[in-house]
């Protein structure tokens, strides 16, 4: 009876189970065509991705509070603070995720991956209510990123493998955006964030945890209770003792027939390297143009609390403003997917123009024009609108580069890695071109 019903379970994860060199392996079923059950895993995905930025974003949203309290350029320090993490964590998982998840298996290291990026979201966020100095805060921003990179990082790789209609994708791009609704809200409500006023800096945190103590959960209802994860990890691991197999094998048939296999370029699995390698020349143009988009955003955002003006709540109505255009550029993505790559870097080329015309218009202000800040505005929301809608079609369009390995686990994974590398050291990049302008007296 027992063997029975655990046969029952598997058939409603798993489609096929199918041994042997080169065959598909535990295809997990397509929960597209199944509206409730689509619907509840978008949620949920969603919620994860509101939980990967929900306490960075609080603290980058009070920027009008740290300006007033430690200086305008501390804005600059706290974003630095918050992506820099960014890279050597995407650096890491490209180099060793996929070696853990053959030692330990996909499920228990994605989790305990998750589980570890929450807690350290929720420290960085807890040393902010007790900070006295712009330090203690500056480390609790380094925490909170380090939290946001590492879930932002495994979502991406899972959402890759998970589901192959790109909604995956959608739903955690879109909630790392929305979570600034979030707060937005609770900001209204506690009314903190507009001022030096320090009286309600606890009572904001302190939500902004036990919103994050709430996402936790719905991450892990992601790893516990949708079907088409828990069947991908399966797959994923029994492709991953298939290739150890195929490769024990092939390395035993290269003892027996080195001559016949010296010349012969097929006869092995590449590297771990050689496949990153491979990857990048299908996905450089991709990688490109995240470059291209991400440097300026970047450091257009940090740029906020440096713009000369007579209205206080100017930053954090520019900051709000690029958080819901980009979510709408994201969007529009489903409305309007980009047509190619193509495509999408002539948009990324077009999209200088606005940028320089924002740096040309904050450093030429007239109190006495109000213009000037209006201005900022629209060109802050045309900027945001085309990066998230550029971003996030990077995301989309870089799978079908693949080609006939599009539908490769490893290499699905690997390719979001890659990109995650490249969205990591663009926004370094335009950070630190930030931090240098600030130092030069820009």
């Amino acid at each position: 009876m027992e063997g029975s019903e655990q046969e029952m379970l598997s058939a409603t994860l798993i489609e096929e189970v199918t041994l042997g060199n080169g065959a598909i392996i535990a295809r997990g079923r397509n929960n597209d065509d199944d509206s409730s059950s689509g619907f509840y895993e978008d949620a949920v995905w969603f919620g994860c991705g509101m939980g990967s930025s929900i306490c960075y974003i609080a603290t980058l949203s009070s920027l009008v509070y740290f300006m007033m309290t430690y200086g305008p350029d501390s804005f600059v320090y706290l974003n630095l603070a918050v992506y820099l993490p960014s890279v050597p964590i995407s650096l890491a998982q490209a180099k060793y995720d996929h070696e853990f998840d053959r030692e330990f298996g996909s499920y228990r290291t994605y989790f305990f991956r998750g589980v570890i990026g929450f807690i350290f979201s929720i420290l960085g966020t807890c040393i902010i209510l007790h900070s006295k100095s712009q330090a203690l805060v500056i480390l609790a921003a380094i925490m909170q990123g380090l939290g946001g990179s590492v879930l932002l990082g495994i979502l991406n790789q899972m959402a890759s493998f998970v589901s192959s209609s790109g909604r995956s994708k959608a739903a955690v791009s879109t909630g790392v955006q929305a979570s600034a609704l979030v707060v937005l809200a609770v900001s209204l409500i506690t009314g903190f964030g507009s001022s030096d006023d320090d009286s309600m800096l606890g009572t904001f945190f302190s939500i902004i945890i036990y919103l994050e103590c709430f996402f936790l959960g719905v991450f892990a209802l992601l790893m516990m209770s949708t079907r088409s994860v828990y069947a991908s990890m399966i797959r994923r691991d029994i492709n991953s003792s298939s290739s150890r197999i195929s490769l024990l094998v092939d390395s035993d048939n290269d003892n027996e027939n080195d001559n016949e296999d010296e010349n012969d370029p097929t006869s092995r699995q590449l590297s771990d390297n050689e496949q990153y390698y491979e990857i990048f020349e299908r996905t450089k143009y991709c990688c490109i143009i995240l470059v291209i988009t991400l440097v300026p955003s970047f450091l257009v955002g940090s740029w906020f609390t440096i713009i000369e003006t007579d209205w206080m709540r100017l930053p954090q109505i520019l900051f709000y403003t690029r958080i819901g255009a980009d979510l709408c550029g994201r969007i529009a993505t489903i409305a309007r997917p980009p047509a190619s790559v193509k495509a999408l870097g002539m948009l990324a080329g077009l999209r200088l123009i606005p940028v320089a015309l924002f740096f040309h218009n904050s450093m030429h202000v007239n109190a006495t024009l109000p213009i000037h800040d209006v201005l900022s505005i629209i060109l802050v929301a045309i900027i945001a609108f085309l990066s998230g809608y550029l971003v996030t079609g990077c995301f989309q369009l870089a799978p079908a580069l693949l080609g006939n390995d599009a539908q490769d686990d490893s290499k699905l994974s690997r390719q979001a890695s890659l990109l995650n590398v490249a969205f990591s050291f663009a926004a370094l990049g335009g950070l630190l071109s930030s931090f240098a302008l600030v130092a030069a007296g820009f």
